[in-house]
């Protein structure tokens, strides 16, 4: 019996010096702390960067797992489709998207921040804000996943930081390499973004000089040129009306064309482009294989910008599922999209366009609240799991110190009576 009590009396003293321990240190990452992290293969931590190849965001897809979670005071405001944008590329060369120098100067020309927190493009609006709360996963990127232009940003820790206002991006200096958290209010859930900035240099273009990677560039041959010249005819007189693409708005041809590539093409995660001369992307545009997110953005972006729409490709996630458990957005790496932004010069915004997407998707799309959530609702047992994850965010990882103290005074409180009983 002796031996008996005293096992039971280590027990719980270890249970109690392991509790106090994790506590105390609820950031700390084996790899860090053990020097590991350079040994660990990149392949084993893929995530976005701001270079995108053709493959790269559906190797991401082959991912199961945790990316984003998301908090929102108000559940009603949250989207049936919500796209959570990262980040912009606009120069295409030789199958690959990146963010083109003259876009990285002109969007990041203000200095490095420090600090906690950051007042955005939003004005302050009346009443309770409304707050979205991210907790995003080590690896994934150090551009933070958004959705829409917002009234202030605050992390929970202070970070080193860029701000693009015109393109409503934020990077961090380096990718993290433990769980960041920051908190959104007042974010406009839109799919337009104005840009002013842009729509005062395409209004004072010069006729001239049309090839800019900025504006319209397309470093293609001259027969992938006229390829892309007859296929864009094509969708502009594939109207009720037939009209030139110069008589087309923004948002006509963004839909016309998305259906002309819906209905030559399938989605497949394993797309097949026909080996010739000429860039892969007008080669996989001239065939009716199958493909996946990037090679529709991609060729809807080629096409607009052949039209003589400026238009670049957006990356990030699309969509995830509501935790029945524990009332968050779950989103993994398989949530991983592609779509594009298309110009609108007569609004001055561009114009979210998802060429896997119809149009009246998109709209239905906009709806919000109980409907939405239930489109999206998850009561799986890895749902199950991922409410653990989200209850240590929420009492230890949290921005109310108020959910902490209730936790160190739940514990202290299980404790003594936990004590109290030993000892009777």
């Amino acid at each position: 019996g002796r031996v008996l009590a005293l096992g039971a009396v280590l027990f719980a003293g270890v249970v109690v010096v392991s509790g106090l321990l994790f506590l105390a240190i609820p950031r700390f990452q084996l790899e860090n702390s053990m020097l590991l992290d350079r040994f660990i293969s990149k392949k084993a931590k893929t995530g976005f960067s701001d270079t995108i190849r053709f493959g790269d965001v559906t190797e991401i897809q082959q991912d199961n797992r945790l990316a984003l979670t998301v908090d929102v005071s108000d559940p009603k405001q949250v989207p049936a489709s919500p796209y959570w944008r990262m980040f912009v590329l606009d120069d295409y060369r030789d199958g690959t998207f990146r963010l083109s120098p003259l876009l990285r100067n002109s969007a990041f020309s203000g200095i490095e921040r420090s600090g906690q927190r950051l007042v955005g493009e939003e004005r302050p609006r009346r009443g309770a804000p409304v707050r979205w709360t991210f907790y995003l996963e080590p690896g994934v990127s150090r551009y933070l996943p958004l959705l829409g232009r917002f009234e202030t940003l605050q992390f929970n820790e202070a970070q080193n930081f860029r701000v693009a206002p015109a393109l409503n991006v934020i990077a961090l200096r380096n990718e993290p390499v433990s769980m960041t958290a920051y908190r959104v209010e007042n974010m406009v859930l839109s799919d337009r973004l104005p840009d002013p900035q842009f729509a005062a240099l395409w209004q004072a273009r010069r006729r001239d000089a049309p090839g800019r990677p900025f504006f319209l560039g397309l470093t293609l041959s001259e027969p992938d040129r006229i390829l892309l010249s007859r296929w864009v005819t094509e969708i502009a007189s594939g109207g009720p009306a037939r009209t030139s693409p110069q008589a087309l708005t923004a948002t006509e041809f963004s839909r016309r064309a998305g259906a002309w590539l819906r209905e030559r093409h399938n989605y497949s995660l394993t797309p097949r482009i026909p080996p010739s001369e000429g860039d892969p992307l007008v080669r996989w545009l001239g065939s009716r294989e199958g493909g996946h997110c990037e090679l529709f953005a991609g060729s809807l972006a080629m096409l607009a910008r052949s039209a003589g729409f400026p238009a670049r490709v957006v990356t990030g996630f699309k969509g995830g599922s509501w935790n029945g458990y524990s009332g968050n957005f779950t989103i993994r790496y398989a949530e991983a999209h592609a779509w594009t932004e298309i110009f609108d010069a007569g609004s001055g915004v561009w114009l979210r366009a998802d060429p896997l997407e119809a149009s009246d998707v998109t709209q239905a799309g906009d709806a919000r609240g109980e409907a939405a959530l239930a489109r999206r609702l998850d009561r799986s047992w890895s749902a199950r799991l991922d409410s653990l994850r989200v209850f240590w965010y929420r009492r230890i990882v949290s921005f109310d110190q108020r959910a902490q103290a209730e936790t160190l005074a739940a514990l202290k409180d299980v404790t003594q009576s936990s004590g109290k009983q030993l000892r009777q």
